[in-house]
């Protein structure tokens, strides 16, 4: 969920439809614009929302898993989820662009490797 919503609504659906074009030549319909924009967002919404209130302990052909393996998978959870705001929190205080315009500014190093590609690339218009 949070995948899908750094690329559709942080980075922008217009830049990633802009690199598809730049990358494979072909442009993206809006079939897939309104998929990635809005359909799988609010769709992964209600899925997870459905999952919290219909939730009940984990079986396994009737017998209940222990609940320290349950709490496992929360620990794993929480750790992959923590990641997002702590490295958040350390682009904001690290680096040469310090502050939060730093932090979604991309950095001289972004894009193509290729020098030539990447004139090319920062060329195009958003």
């Amino acid at each position: 969920m949070v995948e899908v919503l750094a690329v559709s609504w942080i980075y922008g659906l217009k830049r990633f439809t802009s690199d598809i074009k730049f990358m494979l030549n072909v442009s993206v319909g809006i079939y897939w614009k309104f998929c990635w924009g809005f359909f799988i967002p609010v769709a992964l919404l209600a899925i997870f929302i459905y999952f919290l209130v219909t939730y009940s302990p984990l079986t396994y052909q009737g017998k209940l898993y222990p609940v320290s393996f349950e709490y496992a998978g929360y620990v794993l959870t929480t750790f992959a989820l923590v990641q997002i705001p702590f490295w958040f929190l350390h682009s904001l205080c690290s680096g040469k662009n310090k502050g939060i315009r730093g932090a979604f500014s991309p950095n001289s190093e972004w894009g193509p490797a290729r020098h030539s590609v990447k004139v090319e690339w920062l060329s195009k218009d958003f």
